[in-house]
């Protein structure tokens, strides 16, 4: 597998296109002759799971004559996606190396198969986790056994946690300065944020989508939402991220902040030819 950490545009663009040909043609040829009714499965190792799996393909959550690869591939044993599983994967890697230190983490989902997972797999770890369920709820409220938090304004003691995971979640925030402003003060001292998140490698900027404004929503761009466990309408997107996001995790005060760029077609991580997380160190 690769795995590699990049901290600039130029250097991320130019490892990914010394495989971008190969892997693009190896992603073209596994959806060959599939029709949009299709389902297909990839055989590979499950890191999460830690097995063989067959990874399900099909033409879910994409709008384009190609499969969404990031947001599928997903495991029959565990559910989690191709971004899900390798998340879970690094989050395990993490954890090994700490020699048992890790212990208090948090997580932006609650009602999710990544939630199971990570309960199930680590019984001995402190896990918290949340869902956002509204504004008239207060952070660390449970409603019907659903924790509420809100990211921007997080009801955790300052420093008082080892990790936090966030899976598709930051570009959904309403101020993503603010957000990673409560991450970085809950978080101890060398604690890590794991994040992935809609990633556009070659933009240097991010793009502002909507902005929320004394309790008023204004759309500087066409809506858009992804799909929200809680909320039958989605999670309106408010960023497009470029490469600032690592600024706005300087700005937050994290020491260090990079792009892990991922690719492995036996792990079944694939997609663009270099798939991108983020990390930030306190």
């Amino acid at each position: 597998m690769q795995l590699q950490q990049f901290r600039d545009m130029q250097s991320y663009l130019a490892t990914r296109a010394e495989h971008h040909d190969e892997r693009w043609a190896v992603e073209l040829l596994l959806a060959e002759g599939h029709p949009r009714d299709d389902v297909w499965f990839q055989p590979g190792w499950c890191q999460a799971c830690r097995r063989a799996s067959r990874f399900r393909i099909d033409w879910q959550v994409t709008g384009y004559d190609f499969p969404n690869y990031r947001e599928r591939l997903v495991c029959p044993f565990c559910g989690l996606n191709n971004r899900q599983r390798f998340m879970a994967s690094f989050f395990r890697r993490m954890l090994e190396a700490s020699g048992g230190r890790l212990r208090d983490v948090y997580l932006y989902e609650q009602v999710t198969a990544f939630y199971q997972w990570l309960t199930g797999t680590f019984p001995e770890l402190h896990i918290q986790a949340s869902e956002f369920l509204g504004f008239e709820y207060k952070p660390g409220q449970v409603v019907n056994g659903i924790r509420h938090e809100d990211a921007l304004n997080l009801s955790f003691a300052d420093e008082s946690l080892d990790v936090i995971l966030s899976n598709d979640v930051y570009e959904h925030v309403p101020n993503i300065q603010l957000a990673l402003v409560e991450a970085y003060r809950v978080l101890k001292p060398g604690g890590q944020l794991l994040c992935s998140t809609p990633f556009i490698a070659d933009a240097p900027e991010t793009l502002q989508r909507a902005i929320l404004a004394q309790g008023r929503l204004v759309n500087m761009e066409p809506e858009v939402y992804h799909g929200n466990p809680v909320d039958e309408k989605g999670s309106l997107v408010f960023y497009d991220y470029g490469w600032d996001l690592l600024d706005f995790c300087k700005r937050a005060g994290f020491s260090d902040a990079y792009v892990l760029g991922y690719y492995s077609l036996f792990y079944g991580y694939i997609g663009g030819a270099l798939q991108p997380a983020i990390v930030a160190v306190k």
